[in-house]
């Protein structure tokens, strides 16, 4: 058994999420929130409007009407972010939530994968019984609610999805609130998308240009640093095709150099210098360093 952990100052929307035993790593959201998610403007004001204004800044209005709060699909290829902007949008409505990755669910005992599914929702509505909403996160999704129609899909693997499925109808109604991320999402099982389950998906791709530009921002606010726009521009055009996940090394890896070489801020040559590191290529010998 574990406790909710609270790691952070922060407080839920309900009473204090400290010493509730619990069978899942459930937490206390961070303080993240979509300030701190470079780009994905229109996806988070998507969010915004579909998720955090329902459940935290008109609740009364919007259950007066009865609009529902969707369970949310992120996909698109690694490391673009969807893990982050989970945590974020966990941080904005501020109740307790879980992580749950395949190894959580799965086992290699008969009928114990499915127990472990209605163990976490029944948990899940216990917490929200108590906290007033709770929020699951499922990583690598489609690993838990794969398709059922492949030629070698486990008759465990099924009951697994069949759990899941009939749970997630009914997540809404007990104030539980799902959030899913995968790499791919052509191997999930086609009810899982459907109207109910999963009403609203979000692709998070590469990001282009101007996504890049903010990335690199967000990550050095924050950070002591002199990178002019100018020297942002040369970054964004030599990072094409470059995920979140890749930019947020490479502002660690100037911040490590800066240090090493003495400094008290992150300069342009440090960035230069990480790109480098990143990508093995020469910087074109008419951008000025």
């Amino acid at each position: 058994m574990s406790k909710i952990n609270d790691d952070s100052n922060d407080q839920t929307t309900g009473d204090s999420a400290e010493t509730e035993s619990t069978c899942f790593p459930w937490q206390s959201p961070s303080s993240r929130s979509f300030d701190d998610v470079g780009g994905l403007d229109s996806i988070k004001e998507q969010l915004e409007r579909l998720v955090v204004r329902p459940l935290i800044e008109n609740r009364e209005e919007y259950a007066r009407l009865n609009v529902t709060v969707p369970n949310v699909l992120l996909y698109g290829p690694p490391g673009t972010g969807k893990t982050y902007l989970t945590e974020a949008l966990v941080g904005e409505i501020g109740y307790p939530f879980v992580k749950i990755t395949p190894s959580i669910v799965q086992s290699r005992f008969v009928n114990e994968s499915a127990e472990r599914v209605r163990d976490l929702f029944t948990e899940a509505r216990e917490i929200a019984e108590q906290y007033g909403h709770a929020v699951i996160f499922i990583d690598e999704v489609d690993v838990v609610l794969g398709s059922r129609d492949i030629a070698n899909a486990h008759h465990e693997d099924q009951k697994v999805v069949n759990e899941f499925l009939t749970f997630l109808e009914e997540s809404g109604q007990q104030n539980v609130y799902v959030v899913a991320a995968t790499n791919r999402r052509e191997r999930l099982d086609e009810a899982a998308v459907r109207a109910g389950r999963f009403d609203r998906e979000f692709h998070i791709g590469i990001p282009g240009a101007e996504t890049r530009r903010e990335i690199f921002r967000t990550h050095l606010e924050g950070r002591p640093n002199t990178v002019s726009d100018d020297d942002l521009t040369w970054c964004v055009e030599n990072t094409e095709k470059w995920n979140g996940a890749e930019i947020a090394i490479t502002i660690d890896e100037a911040a490590r150099r800066a240090v090493e070489r003495g400094g008290d801020t992150i300069q342009h040559e440090d960035l230069v210098d990480a790109i480098i590191d990143q990508t093995s290529e020469r910087v074109p010998s008419n951008i000025p360093l």
